[in-house]
């Protein structure tokens, strides 16, 4: 869990002020309305934003990571509900038609030397997404560990995407990454806040 990296505190307030620059201008599809039971701390006639959340298989212990921080969002009233979806069932993601793809608003990728690698990252109907970001849509890359995403369609040569915890230190070099999942938290409670006030 730890490593030799050190930061002395959390890089949430850059992921933020990152956040606020924007603000300014498949195995099976899991749908997670209500985790836990938990009853909705927001007003029912209130659309909760969807959440389009994609991982290769591999980095299936980090997108549970994700999960949690998604269920205390919500746990905590942000309007959300969220779907996983593991890449390695790509035919899915461009065939459903109860839940197309351009349905959802709030889009999470792992970013991980397997989904580089994946063809789903290079799918034409990602580099769409990326460029609908930010007029409808928001796209948040998620960084778990080193790898050579700059040069994919989420990469700063394409569209400038607000990368979390933070584009120069990966999840898993984070000394304590309870702080980055904090920061991913911040980034994604930002983002769910200017799709429901319309601030794209």
């Amino acid at each position: 869990m730890t490593n030799n990296t050190s930061i002395s505190s959390p890089v949430s307030s850059n992921t933020i002020a990152f956040l606020e620059a924007f603000d300014s201008s498949l195995s099976a599809i899991e749908i997670h309305q209500n985790p836990g039971n938990v009853s909705q701390p927001f007003s029912s006639r209130e659309l909760p934003v969807t959440i389009f959340l994609a991982y290769v298989s591999e980095d299936s212990r980090f997108k549970d990571r994700i999960e949690r921080v998604l269920s205390t969002l919500k746990r905590q009233g942000s309007p959300i509900e969220w779907v996983s979806y593991d890449g390695n069932r790509a035919i899915e993601l461009f065939t459903d038609i109860e839940k197309p793809f351009e349905a959802y608003q709030l889009f999470l990728f792992l970013l991980s030397q397997g989904f580089v690698d994946h063809p789903l990252c290079y799918e034409p109907g990602v580099k769409k997404l990326i460029k609908r970001h930010p007029q409808g849509v928001w796209v948040l890359p998620i960084l778990i560990n080193t790898c050579l995403w700059e040069d994919t369609p989420f990469g700063f040569k394409n569209k400038k995407l607000p990368v979390l915890p933070n584009p120069q230190l990966p999840v898993t070099k984070w000394r304590d990454r309870y702080d980055a999942d904090k920061a991913i938290a911040q980034g994604i409670k930002w983002a769910v806040e200017c799709l429901k006030g319309g601030r794209i």
